[in-house]
């Protein structure tokens, strides 16, 4: 590993989530087996067990759906994994404390009966949006050279949410799994609402990455608070929605599918944006001889990707389709660290030092074997 590879290895060797690397690790597996000891307090060792396989299956599509999302400037697989691990375990024990002392305050109050729905409705909602919203903040101010604008911020929102959800899933698939009610809770929370918290969290992520997007202009904090306040109430009108069941598939057609397509259509427009990064701050390697037009559209566009990694596949194998992902890797990075530099994100020393490396790592590539 030479200098520069160092460097760089090192500006990514941040603490996760702003805590150490090893603290963060005992934490996280405390925190698993407080989890699973709830939840099988709950319902017991089969019914979690059933649980857990059920709430797991239909993960791996919206996993493959945010991944797809996240194509032209993809964040790194670890941070991606314990943002998932956040929402799987830390959120859920936030917020499983959290809820029960909320019911418990408002059934003194209200009584059982309303308690239970002001709960459900009005305070789990702010509550979990809050456990799950920190992991996108923590992600923000930790991690600035991987969260650069919406679509990082909805992608981030989607691992904390599926993690949240298959926890949560688990759980209503535990209550019922020996019983006649399994199919209609499966299909209402794996076939129907899957998406629910990762969209709900979105909002969130949505408002933080333009907040990033927007980083030294006037209002820029205003961003968050409303993608949070969008978060707490479509999570609350979902709540109320499947505690009236003749409201449900309204609520559902009219308010959740559009605010997934319309997340989506954000999504579309900043991976345009993250695409006229690429174009724009690789265009002097353009100018200079060190990247072709062919190469530079096979990174800016899905069908030059696809088109360049079957021809590095076809002439090089499984270790020139990696020469290939790994160089656009380090165009990526390059792009978009001299982004975060101009924008004002990125202003110490080591900033500029990780765009010089980034730079001679890839004038150090050798174009013959890169196929």
């Amino acid at each position: 590993m030479d200098g520069r590879t160092q460097l760089i290895e090192r500006s990514h060797a941040r603490h996760v989530l702003g805590v150490e690397p090893r603290i963060a690790r005992l934490l996280t597996l405390g925190l698993a087996a407080l989890v699973v000891v709830i939840l099988v307090m709950d319902v017991g060792p089969a019914g979690f067990g059933a649980g857990l396989a059920l709430a797991a299956l239909p993960v791996p599509v919206y996993l493959g759906l945010a991944l797809w999302l996240d194509r032209f400037e993809a964040e790194p697989g670890p941070v991606l994994l314990r943002a998932f691990l956040w929402g799987a375990i830390v959120a859920m024990v936030v917020s499983l404390l959290a809820n029960q002392a909320a019911f418990a305050m408002l059934a003194s109050v209200f009584g059982t009966g309303i308690g239970d729905w002001l709960s459900g409705v009005l305070a789990a909602p702010v509550i979990e949006e809050i456990a799950k919203g920190a992991a996108l903040l923590l992600l923000f101010v930790h991690h600035d050279d991987e969260f650069d604008n919406v679509t990082d911020g909805v992608v981030y929102a989607a691992m904390v949410g599926l993690g949240f959800a298959m926890t949560e899933n688990a759980v209503y698939y535990g209550r019922v799994w020996d019983t006649t009610s399994l199919s209609a809770v499966f299909v209402l929370r794996g076939v129907i609402g899957p998406f629910a918290h990762p969209l709900f969290t979105a909002m969130t992520g949505v408002g933080i990455g333009i907040a990033r997007e927007r980083h030294g202009t006037s209002g820029t904090w205003a961003a968050p608070a409303v993608g949070f306040t969008l978060a707490v109430l479509l999570h609350s009108l979902w709540n109320a929605a499947a505690s009236a069941n003749l409201l449900f598939p309204a609520a559902y057609f009219f308010i959740m599918v559009p605010a997934f397509v319309a997340a989506l259509i954000v999504v579309a427009r900043s991976t345009r944006r993250e695409v006229a990064i690429l174009r724009r701050h690789l265009r002097p390697l353009v100018d200079e001889g060190c990247l072709t037009e062919t190469e530079l559209e096979g990174l800016c566009t899905l069908r030059g990707r696809i088109r360049a990694h079957l021809r590095a596949l076809r002439r090089g194998g499984l270790q020139g389709l990696a020469r290939r992902r790994r160089l656009h890797d380090d165009l990526t990075h390059l792009a978009f660290q001299a982004w975060r530099l101009e924008r004002g994100i990125d202003r110490d020393a080591a900033a500029r030092a990780r765009l010089r490396a980034y730079e001679a790592r890839v004038r150090g590539w050798d174009a013959s074997e890169v196929v």
